[in-house]
């Protein structure tokens, strides 16, 4: 089961770094010094088809910190609007995202002691995930 969700998270940060930020976006809650990161927060399936395929969805959280307040909330947003408005969604032999929509956008959570300004947001990867013992 980890294996499909680590593959479709990593997809879509593939696709999150075609937007440029300023860093590159790793896996993991809380990102680094001048960072953005991704993680798994919650999912499950939404519908079991007879085959045992399921459409299924993972709602990710997308935070970053920078020195620069608007460097941070420009960089999410950005890649907000590159997830939820892409006509073309990542797939692998397991599983095929369909669509990527906004939970929480990319909101000020705190600024740090050292200046770094941190903004979070939510995503929610909705995908089909087929069941390769059936065929």
């Amino acid at each position: 089961m980890g294996n499909v969700l680590d593959s479709v998270l990593q997809s879509v940060i593939d696709m999150a770094m075609q937007t440029s930020p300023y860093a590159q976006i790793t896996m993991g809650a809380l990102p680094s010094e001048n960072g953005i990161c991704m993680s798994a927060s919650s999912g499950a399936a939404n519908e079991t088809f007879y085959n045992r395929s399921d459409n299924y969805y993972m709602t990710v959280v997308l935070n970053g910190k920078h020195h620069q307040q608007k460097t941070v909330f420009d960089a999410l947003t950005a890649i907000h609007k590159r997830l939820t408005r892409a006509f073309l969604y990542p797939s692998g032999e397991e599983w095929q995202v369909y669509s990527i929509t906004t939970i929480s956008a990319p909101t000020y959570l705190g600024r740090q002691d050292d200046g770094q300004w941190l903004y979070g947001s939510s995503l929610r990867i909705n995908f089909y995930w087929r069941n390769l013992n059936a065929y």
